[in-house]
């Protein structure tokens, strides 16, 4: 017999064409979907949930952070950003780039970082 499961949103899963906005995805909002922040321009994400995937394209002068991600972290298109993440690391085709150490701790986040081993 078939669980009855809500059904899943796409849109609860896109951040598009957003402007001079703070967005907060916090934990159990995702639960390992894929993520999409595209066409935003001067925003504050926090995507505080594990993630199967994560999509940023065509951002400008945003600052995104995300918890970990036992997927990929696809950026693309995006201009003056600062990405802060936890994830396996994978560099393709990227100019001008700088990376640097990481420090955060938020509720359950040890419990991602454990269960991904990343």
């Amino acid at each position: 017999e078939k669980e009855d499961r809500p059904a899943i949103r796409k849109e609860d899963f896109i951040l598009d064409k957003l402007n001079n906005e703070t967005i907060y995805q916090l934990p159990g909002l995702i639960n390992e979907q894929q993520f999409i922040v595209q066409n935003c321009n001067n925003c504050i994400t926090y995507v505080l949930d594990h993630t199967d995937q994560i999509q940023v394209d065509d951002c400008t002068n945003c600052q995104i952070l995300i918890g970990p991600a036992h997927g990929s972290i696809f950026i693309q298109d995006s201009t003056n950003c600062i990405l802060a993440t936890v994830c396996q690391l994978i560099i393709e085709s990227s100019l001008y780039i700088r990376f640097g150490c990481l420090t955060l701790s938020y509720y359950k986040n040890i419990l991602f970082v454990d269960k991904y081993k990343v």
